[in-house]
């Protein structure tokens, strides 16, 4: 977790103290085991809105964002996969692609609530972002992720990345 926050962090240059204004939680199935699995997905934001208080303050709506993790789809892939697919190296890789879409809605970047051809884009370029944010680790196992998940979202029409 640590590693995705640093090295998104430093591509959207967010300092340590303004984290705050990103607020999410990771969760895994574990955690919720009564959210259905989804073949294939390794990870899915959601989305949930706090009201204030107080009426006075009707207009500070805050959202706050949890990353949950499929536990199963992630092992899966690891066992299938090989070597290339170490668990940690897939854990940064995903929380990285999920933190940087948590800054996107929240930077007003790409909306929540989008139809399925702008997710479809939008998946492409936190896909991207992704790509470049990871890059700078020179990590051999994490650029083969990085090339699998590229060449996995330009064919892939059903599912998110």
């Amino acid at each position: 977790m640590k590693k995705a926050e640093t090295v998104t962090s430093e591509f959207y240059c967010i300092r340590p103290r303004e984290w705050n204004r990103f607020p999410f939680d990771v969760l895994t199935s574990l955690d919720l085991p009564r959210s259905p699995e989804r073949q294939g997905v390794l990870a899915e934001v959601r989305r949930s809105v706090q009201k204030p208080v107080s009426s006075r303050k009707s207009h500070s709506i805050r959202e706050f964002y949890t990353i949950l993790l499929r536990d199963a789809n992630i092992l899966k892939m690891v066992e299938e996969r090989g070597r290339h697919f170490d668990l940690e190296n897939l854990l940064v890789y995903v929380l990285t692609h999920e933190i940087i879409h948590v800054v996107r809605f929240l930077n007003q970047s790409a909306p929540f609530f989008m139809d399925r051809r702008r997710r479809r884009i939008e998946e492409m370029k936190v896909t991207d972002i992704t790509s470049k944010t990871l890059e700078v680790t020179k990590d051999g196992n994490i650029s083969y992720l990085i090339s699998h998940f590229h060449d996995f979202c330009e064919i892939n029409t059903e599912h998110s990345c």
